[in-house]
């Protein structure tokens, strides 16, 4: 789940494309955003004839640094804004995006804490910076941007830990400042995209999650449909945010929209075109590359999902950089689900054994539970299909040893009584 500031984110003709072949797009304007494709991109904002502040000036290795971050390629991000840095130290730049750095390198692995105080730090350095500069000028746009950023960062991570309290307080403190931004800086469309997650997820979270409501009730409500509206803008005309604007309507589409509409199908279509613009843009970001086979998979475009998916557990196979056990876990148990369908019941069991093991060596948590549950019922599936009714009733009765995830126990009672058949 993505609040950030709310609490603090092919080819048509189904021709299957090996992502290998995609060229990687790298400074100012590399990601050719826009929402949905058939609806034409605005004129892209010109770029300052001679930099006004620090931020212009340094435009150039940000918009690099940045292009490696999404490419993760972070250890040679984390070169460039370490320069940045050094050279302007009394700027919030630099440590503002080593920070982004750093919530990139926690992404790939959420489970894994070590890196959460230097993250904090950071965010703490940019805040203490933002507050020099503001105390000198109130209406510094560049302070107030990466001020409202810094504690949308956080809020996000404090999410992910469950601190929701925190979480609250930054996201109170988010909100404030990117509405002051707002004001001086009218025209600064990266706000676009604090503004777009607070408007949706507050409008969003308390009906999909009832138990936020109690921390909602100092915030100012939140509106769908302009929070839609907001992150669409970021996602095509931001300066900044474009990406991480265009990853946050890809993973709304995906966890909270289809509960929102009555047509799924159109809300998936949304989905891929988010994802394989990201994708296109960063070929070697195993993330967006995940979120694209669920959408070929969603929309039941099978041979373009299996070349994603291919792709995702061959470079886990050589373990290159992002692509994690979970990214092989995820890309496994797709393709396992995809060979069922196919009828093809050897592959399937093969796919969902690795993508159980690689499950069962996870972190105890509700998300490994759920994963769990779900294989061992296809396993399940599978023998009873092959013909191996003992294996099938010992997979169903793990089930049954499991909390429950989205009635699947009930689906296990039921085929331990009558065997699944295809």
């Amino acid at each position: 789940m993505v609040l950030a500031f709310s609490l603090g984110a092919t080819r048509a003709s189904g021709q299957t494309v090996a992502l290998d072949t995609l060229e990687a797009v790298s400074g100012p304007g590399a990601l050719p955003l826009g929402l949905p494709p058939e609806v034409p991109l605005p004129t892209r904002i010109a770029a300052p004839v001679r930099p006004r502040t620090a931020l212009d000036a340094y435009e150039g290795q940000i918009q690099t640094g940045i292009s490696a971050v999404y490419n993760l390629e972070l250890d040679r991000a984390e070169v460039i804004f370490s320069a940045i840095e050094r050279a302007a130290p009394r700027e919030p730049i630099g440590p503002f995006f080593l920070a982004m750095v750093d919530w990139w390198r926690i992404r790939l692995d959420l489970d894994n804490t070590s890196l959460d105080d230097r993250f904090y730090n950071r965010l703490d350095r940019v805040v203490k910076l933002c507050d020099a500069k503001l105390r000198a000028n109130p209406n510094d746009a560049d302070a107030l941007f990466f001020k409202g950023g810094a504690y949308g960062f956080r809020g996000q991570l404090r999410i992910y830990r469950d601190q929701w309290v925190r979480a609250a307080q930054d996201g109170r403190r988010a909100l404030d400042v990117v509405e002051q931004a707002k004001k001086v800086a009218p025209n600064n469309t990266d706000l676009m995209f604090g503004l777009g997650i607070y408007n949706y997820y507050a409008a969003t979270t308390p009906v999909k999650y009832p138990y936020v409501k109690p921390f909602m009730l100092f915030f100012p409500k939140g509106n769908r449909e302009v929070g839609l509206e907001q992150l669409t803008i970021a996602a095509r005309q931001g300066r900044f945010a474009r990406t991480e604007a265009m990853f946050s309507l890809a993973q709304l589409y995906f966890t909270y929209e289809e509960e929102f509409t009555t047509n799924p199908t159109d809300v998936y279509r949304k989905a891929l075109a988010c994802t394989q613009q990201l994708v296109q843009a960063y070929p070697r970001n195993a993330i967006f590359q995940s979120y694209l086979g669920r959408a070929y998979f969603k929309l039941g475009r099978t041979g373009e999902m299996v070349a994603v998916y291919d792709t995702v557990v061959a470079r886990a196979g050589r373990r290159e950089t992002g692509y994690t056990a979970k990214a092989e876990r995820d890309a496994r148990y797709y393709l396992g689900a995809t060979a069922i369908g196919a009828g093809n019941a050897e592959l399937a069991r093969l796919h969902l054994e690795r993508s159980l093991t690689l499950t069962r060596a996870m972190p105890a948590s509700e998300q490994r539970n759920n994963w769990s549950i779900t294989t061992l019922l296809r396993l399940g599936n599978i023998a009873d299909w092959q013909g191996d009714r003992p294996r099938a009733e010992a997979l169903y009765n793990e089930v049954l040893g499991l909390k429950d995830y989205n009635k699947t126990q009930d689906q296990a009672r039921a085929y331990l009584q009558t065997p699944y058949r295809r």
